[in-house]
């Protein structure tokens, strides 16, 4: 062999080597991206279920206050409150009854 096909060789053979270094780098920080994205990902998700669970007991409280004040408004209007279940079971009993 000749230097010159010998020198060929020890290039191609080190720039083989390093193509391999290279794609395992390569490797290596895709493995690093995609850890840290499903870090990113667990954390949005624990944040949307926390909003819900806020969202979620706002709207229990306000549906307590809005019992609450019917129930008030029921018991200071008594006949108010009859004559609208009246009108309205006459309403739904005609709706239904075509």
């Amino acid at each position: 062999m000749t230097d010159r096909a010998k020198q060929e060789k020890s290039a191609s053979s080190e720039a083989a080597a390093n193509i391999s270094e290279d794609i395992q780098a390569l490797r290596e920080d895709v493995d690093a991206l995609v850890q840290h994205i499903g870090g990113l990902a667990k954390a949005e998700a624990q944040a949307g279920t926390e909003m819900v669970a806020e969202t979620r007991d706002q709207a229990l409280e306000q549906g307590e206050e809005v019992l609450d004040q019917s129930k008030e408004y029921i018991r200071e209007n008594p006949l108010t409150a009859c004559a609208a279940a009246l009108g309205t079971g006459l309403v739904a009993a005609t709706l239904l009854r075509r």
